[in-house]
């Protein structure tokens, strides 16, 4: 039960950034690379709910290797020097692998 209140919690901030930026400063109107954040909050939130539901070990290697997936797209957006600021996609690139890698070894 604690895990659906999270993952509701997340889902709704996802969905509330994704309006709010869209209505803001139209990102919705942008190009493919922004366009495609919103599934993929969907997708990696869905995916990490799913499997800790399961088990939360395998929740915990989903996770992982979510956050690790997610320093690679961070790695997209410092090479394209879109979306973010590319001091921001360095640290939260770091950050996610740190954790994502943190997380497997722990387990």
């Amino acid at each position: 039960m604690h895990t659906d209140v999270i993952g509701a919690v997340l889902l709704g901030t996802a969905v509330v950034l994704l309006a709010t930026t869209g209505l803001v400063i139209g990102v919705l109107r942008g190009d493919r690379l922004r366009l495609a954040q919103a599934p993929s909050a969907v997708v990696f939130t869905g995916a990490g709910l799913l499997a800790t539901g399961i088990d939360p070990r395998i929740g915990v290697v989903v996770i992982a290797g979510g956050l690790v997936l997610h320093a690679c797209w961070d790695a997209v957006h410092w090479w394209s020097e879109r979306v973010v600021q590319r001091s921001f996609a360095e640290w939260c690139g770091v950050l996610d692998l740190t954790v994502g890698v943190g997380l497997l070894l722990l387990l």
